[in-house]
Protein backbone atom coordinates (compact mmCIF):
# COMPACT_ATOMS: atom_id res chain seq x y z
CA UNK A 1 0.00 0.00 0.00
CA UNK A 2 1.48 3.34 -0.95
CA UNK A 3 -0.21 6.42 0.11
CA UNK A 4 -0.36 10.37 -0.95
CA UNK A 5 -1.64 13.19 0.80
CA UNK A 6 -3.47 15.02 -1.28
CA UNK A 7 -3.49 18.87 -0.69
CA UNK A 8 -0.25 20.48 -2.08
CA UNK A 9 1.33 16.64 -2.48
CA UNK A 10 -0.99 15.76 -5.69
CA UNK A 11 -2.41 19.55 -5.76
CA UNK A 12 0.64 21.98 -6.62
CA UNK A 13 0.12 25.47 -4.94
CA UNK A 14 0.67 28.80 -6.66
CA UNK A 15 3.97 31.20 -5.46
CA UNK A 16 2.18 34.52 -4.96
CA UNK A 17 5.20 36.85 -5.44
CA UNK A 18 3.46 39.70 -3.27
CA UNK A 19 2.69 37.84 -0.28
CA UNK A 20 6.20 36.09 -0.40
CA UNK A 21 4.26 32.42 0.21
CA UNK A 22 2.73 29.55 -1.44
CA UNK A 23 -1.47 29.97 -1.98
CA UNK A 24 -3.40 26.24 -2.18
CA UNK A 25 -5.10 25.56 -5.74
CA UNK A 26 -6.61 22.41 -7.49
CA UNK A 27 -3.34 22.47 -10.31
CA UNK A 28 -2.50 18.83 -10.40
CA UNK A 29 1.03 18.27 -9.96
CA UNK A 30 2.20 16.19 -12.47
CA UNK A 31 5.18 15.03 -11.08
CA UNK A 32 3.52 13.61 -7.86
CA UNK A 33 1.07 11.65 -10.93
CA UNK A 34 3.90 10.29 -12.21
CA UNK A 35 5.14 8.88 -9.19
CA UNK A 36 1.82 7.38 -8.03
CA UNK A 37 1.25 5.80 -11.64
CA UNK A 38 4.58 4.31 -11.56
CA UNK A 39 3.47 2.55 -8.49
CA UNK A 40 0.42 1.75 -9.98
CA UNK A 41 2.45 -0.17 -12.69
CA UNK A 42 4.40 -2.07 -10.55
CA UNK A 43 0.76 -3.01 -8.99
CA UNK A 44 1.20 -1.12 -6.25
CA UNK A 45 -2.52 -0.53 -4.78
CA UNK A 46 -2.55 3.52 -4.05
CA UNK A 47 -5.02 5.65 -1.27
CA UNK A 48 -5.27 9.03 -0.60
CA UNK A 49 -4.73 10.05 2.98
CA UNK A 50 -5.47 13.57 4.00
CA UNK A 51 -6.56 15.61 6.99
CA UNK A 52 -9.30 17.02 4.69
CA UNK A 53 -12.72 16.40 6.51
CA UNK A 54 -14.58 15.76 3.76
CA UNK A 55 -13.47 13.75 0.12
CA UNK A 56 -16.15 15.24 -2.65
CA UNK A 57 -13.77 17.83 -4.14
CA UNK A 58 -10.84 15.27 -3.76
CA UNK A 59 -13.30 12.18 -5.50
CA UNK A 60 -14.03 15.02 -8.37
CA UNK A 61 -10.40 15.60 -8.83
CA UNK A 62 -9.47 11.76 -8.54
CA UNK A 63 -11.74 11.15 -11.21
CA UNK A 64 -10.89 14.22 -13.71
CA UNK A 65 -7.26 13.21 -14.30
CA UNK A 66 -7.85 9.46 -13.80
CA UNK A 67 -5.81 8.50 -10.90
CA UNK A 68 -5.60 4.84 -10.18
CA UNK A 69 -7.22 5.28 -6.59
CA UNK A 70 -8.74 2.50 -4.84
CA UNK A 71 -9.90 4.61 -1.35
CA UNK A 72 -9.25 8.01 0.55
CA UNK A 73 -9.10 8.05 3.95
CA UNK A 74 -9.89 11.79 6.08
CA UNK A 75 -8.16 12.01 9.39
CA UNK A 76 -10.51 15.31 9.73
CA UNK A 77 -7.60 17.63 11.02
CA UNK A 78 -5.69 14.53 12.85
CA UNK A 79 -2.10 13.35 12.17
CA UNK A 80 -1.85 10.86 9.32
CA UNK A 81 0.39 8.46 11.34
CA UNK A 82 -2.10 5.70 12.80
CA UNK A 83 -4.28 6.24 9.82
CA UNK A 84 -1.41 5.00 8.19
CA UNK A 85 -0.70 2.23 10.19
CA UNK A 86 -3.90 1.43 10.27
CA UNK A 87 -4.64 0.49 6.63
CA UNK A 88 -0.72 -0.84 6.46
CA UNK A 89 0.68 1.98 4.47
CA UNK A 90 4.84 0.93 2.98
CA UNK A 91 5.08 3.95 1.92
CA UNK A 92 3.58 8.05 2.43
CA UNK A 93 4.34 11.27 0.13
CA UNK A 94 3.61 14.28 1.67
CA UNK A 95 4.03 18.17 2.20
CA UNK A 96 4.34 18.76 5.53
CA UNK A 97 7.18 18.11 7.76
CA UNK A 98 4.87 17.24 10.72
CA UNK A 99 3.10 14.79 9.05
CA UNK A 100 6.68 13.12 7.93
CA UNK A 101 8.61 13.22 11.83
CA UNK A 102 5.00 12.08 13.11
CA UNK A 103 5.03 8.70 10.61
CA UNK A 104 8.57 8.34 11.72
CA UNK A 105 7.51 7.67 15.20
CA UNK A 106 5.13 4.93 13.91
CA UNK A 107 7.75 3.45 11.47
CA UNK A 108 5.98 4.82 8.12
CA UNK A 109 8.82 6.30 5.64
CA UNK A 110 7.86 9.60 4.12
CA UNK A 111 8.74 11.25 0.84
CA UNK A 112 7.89 15.04 0.88
CA UNK A 113 7.31 17.32 -1.80
CA UNK A 114 9.97 20.17 -1.74
CA UNK A 115 8.44 22.77 -3.28
CA UNK A 116 7.14 24.82 0.43
CA UNK A 117 11.05 24.71 1.01
CA UNK A 118 13.04 25.60 -2.43
CA UNK A 119 11.09 27.47 -4.87
CA UNK A 120 13.38 26.87 -7.46
CA UNK A 121 12.13 22.86 -6.88
CA UNK A 122 7.82 23.39 -6.42
CA UNK A 123 7.55 20.36 -8.22
CA UNK A 124 10.20 17.72 -6.78
CA UNK A 125 9.75 14.74 -4.72
CA UNK A 126 12.79 14.09 -2.59
CA UNK A 127 13.58 12.18 0.24
CA UNK A 128 12.38 13.40 4.34
CA UNK A 129 16.41 12.57 5.43
CA UNK A 130 15.46 15.32 8.65
CA UNK A 131 13.53 13.18 10.51
CA UNK A 132 16.53 10.60 10.49
CA UNK A 133 18.87 12.48 11.73
CA UNK A 134 16.56 14.19 14.28
CA UNK A 135 15.99 10.10 15.73
CA UNK A 136 18.98 8.49 15.28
Amino acid sequence: MITFDFDDTLTRPVWDEKQQLFEPSENPNYHSFAKLKSFDEQGEEIMIVTTRWSRIEIVDFVEKYNLPISAIRCTEGELKGETLLEIGSQLHFDDSPHEAINNQKNGIPTMIVSYRFDTSNHSEICEFNLVESLYS
